[in-house]
């Protein structure tokens, strides 16, 4: 038996389920940021994720043992690669992995794949975590460089922050998702509450649609200057809850609040502030 109610539960994992076709279809995920590869997609990704995601979109009844057999080899790969050395690299292939355990532990249609698909998921599951340490530690060691504030125009700093922002807030929400997604794993299996077991876990993302969907440096830069901008630490929701507005919530941020909340305080939150859930 889950170790959450299932109130808390549900509305995360079907957000995950739809990850690898919004990879595919929007270029995005509500954790990785649709402009995060606008430069270079490492291979992790370009070649490997976005690949076994297009083919999982694809499976039927007569392809699936091909489609799972694939994905299991993508998982084998991926993590036979040697340890990445720069910060885009570290996360993609922290995002890869996390697409194909999405699809190996919450796939409905597996049958008779079943046991070899979820064996190979919980070898991953470790490297997942160890994933997400390699993404902790790479935020430890960047610096925040983006400044308080910036000009509208000329537009030169502003480009620069808002690449810098995309990066970082990718990895934080990366960091956040991926054990959020050990969590559920954990809780799904029984296997006790798995973060009460990391207590040394410190997360942080920003609580900012406005800049999240921001889809060029000018509205980047207008709702960073005019718009409020809450840093969530620690899944401390207290600031937002008691003075935000549900416009400032995204997908992760509704994946995030329900699975705290649940989803009827987290409904009843979104409406007592003149939203919908």
């Amino acid at each position: 038996m889950p170790l959450f109610p299932a109130s808390r539960l549900n509305y995360g994992i079907n957000e995950l389920k739809m990850a690898p076709s919004r990879m595919v279809l929007e270029s995005q995920t509500p954790w990785s940021h649709p402009l995060l590869y606008d430069d270079k997609m490492p291979i992790s990704m370009h070649v490997d994720g976005l690949a076994a995601c297009s083919l999982y979109m694809a499976k039927n009844n007569t392809n699936i043992k091909f489609v799972l057999r694939h994905i299991r080899l993508r998982v084998n790969a991926l993590l036979a690669n040697p340890s990445p050395s720069t910060p885009l690299d570290i996360l993609s292939r922290a995002q890869a992995l996390l697409l194909y355990l999405i699809i190996l532990v919450f796939d409905g249609d597996v049958r008779d794949n079943t046991i070899l698909a979820r064996a190979q998921a919980e070898t991953a599951i470790s490297q997942l975590e160890s994933f997400a340490l390699s993404i902790q530690s790479l935020l430890n060691q960047e610096e925040e460089t983006i400044p308080s504030t910036f000009p509208v125009y000329p537009s030169g700093l502003a480009k620069t922050a808002w690449k810098d922002w995309i990066f970082l807030e990718s990895a934080r929400r990366t960091f956040l998702i991926c054990y959020l997604f050990l969590s559920l794993y954990h809780s799904i299996k029984g296997n006790g509450p798995y973060c009460h077991d990391h207590p040394n876990i410190t997360t942080e993302w920003t609580a900012s649609a406005h800049l999240w969907n921001s889809s060029s440096v000018f509205d980047f830069t207008v709702a960073w200057r005019e718009k409020r901008h809450l840093v969530i630490r620690n899944l401390d929701h207290t600031p937002l809850l008691l003075d935000g507005d549900p416009s400032e919530v995204d997908i992760f941020g509704r994946i995030v609040i329900i699975t705290q909340l649940g989803i009827d305080d987290a409904r009843g939150w979104f409406h007592s502030r003149g939203g919908c859930l």
